[in-house]
């Protein structure tokens, strides 16, 4: 099905092609808490979803803390929509997308439609995060730090390559070969850069629709200095301390063989960052090893990454600016 969004302040628009084209006219409240308007034309059915809506749970009260961890803008905003992004095809239900967007809240949520043609908010990327740095971390400031998500993207879909000899039987691919792994990329306030994949439950007592695991975490720092401001000064030190990634853009996957014994397959991929002004790679070696002893019979296989900066494009743009989104140009093959 086509489906496309549009991000206004609060609410995001999401238009999804009118197959039957039988023009409805309803209305809807995003999880009983905003409300919503479902408008059809004759091709498209346009639903206005309101994003900037959480209870107390999703995101608690946040009260003044240290300089270094607070701040006058996520914790008073009212969560206007700064990012959203579908999902590789076949996250969601039925082989759907699901709509990650994120708020100037600093909250990553992810949207999916009900059976009854309702959009709800069915995660909150941020809950891993937390659970993830809370066994790491006592600072209850600084583990907020890090919980907090100032961008993301979604890696194209790590797919199990096919055996030579079933490339051409009439057999059905594997899931993973056919839509593949789904890896999130996401940077906190702290500019650790973290890959996650995200995986739908299919065990129907689950609490939530969908997990996510921490599969790397780098730490990105600013190196270079402000020309524009004098070094060593204080102010330079603050305006160091406060730079953080605003955007990110991945790179493809290149295999390779894997060294495993376990080892499916291996892969590359480049991330890159703009922290500040100035650009930031980061590079991720994902091997997919089969995982004999999951319990789940719709998980077999286990991802393991090794990530680190990479510095090997020689700072070629560190006497560049950078301020807007960064696109990566390559080809894909066909065969």
């Amino acid at each position: 099905m086509k489906q496309s969004t549009v991000k206004i302040n609060d609410h995001i628009l999401v238009n999804r092609a009118n197959e039957r084209q039988t023009p409805k006219h309803t209305t809807e409240k995003e999880g009983g808490n905003g409300p919503g308007s479902q408008a059809a034309t004759k091709n498209w059915n346009v639903t206005r979803i309101r994003t900037n809506v959480f209870t107390n749970g999703e995101w608690p009260i946040i009260y003044p803390q240290k300089r270094e961890n607070f701040s006058i803008g996520p914790e008073q905003s009212i969560s206007t929509v700064v990012g959203l992004a579908w999902s590789p095809p076949g996250l969601a239900k039925y082989r759907r997308c699901v709509l990650a967007v994120l708020t100037s809240g600093l909250l990553l949520s992810f949207y999916d439609i009900s059976p009854q043609g309702k959009w709800t908010r069915v995660a909150i990327v941020n809950d891993c995060l937390n659970s993830y740095f809370k066994s790491l971390i006592d600072d209850e400031e600084l583990r907020l730090r890090k919980s907090n998500i100032r961008s993301f993207t979604w890696c194209p879909p790590l797919k199990v390559p096919i055996p030579e000899q079933d490339a051409t039987s009439y057999a059905v691919p594997p899931p993973e070969s056919r839509w593949g792994m789904y890896l999130l990329s996401v940077t906190n306030d702290d500019n650790d850069v973290i890959l996650l994949q995200a995986r739908r439950s299919t065990d129907p007592t689950s609490a939530s629709l969908y997990s996510f695991e921490v599969l790397s975490l780098t730490s990105l720092y600013e190196h270079t200095e402000n020309q524009n401001v004098q070094p060593g000064s204080i102010f330079s030190s603050a305006l160091r301390n406060r730079a953080r990634a605003s955007f990110m853009s991945p790179g493809p996957w290149i295999y390779q063989p894997t060294k495993e014994n376990k080892g499916v397959c291996s892969a590359i991929g480049n991330v890159a960052i703009t922290l500040g002004v100035k650009l930031k790679m980061v590079r991720h070696v994902v091997t997919l090893i089969l995982d004999n002893d999951q319990t789940d019979s719709a998980v077999k296989y286990k991802a393991r990454c090794v990530s680190e900066e990479n510095t090997s494009y020689g700072g070629l743009l560190n006497n560049y600016h950078l301020t807007g989104a960064l696109h990566w140009i390559h080809t894909v093959s066909l065969h």
